[in-house]
């Protein structure tokens, strides 16, 4: 078992190796932003890290076929409360909130009525 959490260690740190960087790459690359977000969320380490790549996104077009702005920001809203900065988690979920334009689904639209 020691064995497997070593190995799986290991492995996270390979792909920090992989990401090392990414906040310094001019020009910025979203995906590889966004990549090295996730990552530390996934992990839980290197948060603050994460929370800087994430802003950088915000900063760029939303690429196709990558999470939009509000989902960055929920992202981060996560990412914060990691951290345990909960104030900055609610600012980054009103943030999210506000950008994210999709049409709430209701039970109205879905069943038909009788």
């Amino acid at each position: 078992m020691l064995q497997n959490l070593r190995f799986a260690l290991r492995l996270i740190d390979e792909a920090f190796a992989l990401h090392d960087g990414v906040l310094t790459e001019d020009p910025p690359d979203y995906q590889a932003l966004n990549r090295f977000g996730q990552l530390t969320l996934t992990t839980n380490r290197r948060c603050p890290e994460g929370i800087a790549a994430l802003r950088k996104c915000l900063m760029l077009p939303v690429p196709p076929g990558e999470p939009s702005h509000a989902e960055i920001h929920s992202i981060i809203s996560q990412l914060y409360e990691v951290t345990g900065d909960r104030v900055a988690a609610q600012s980054a979920l009103q943030a999210a909130s506000a950008l994210d334009t999709a049409p709430l689904c209701t039970t109205a639209a879905i069943i038909p009525r009788l």
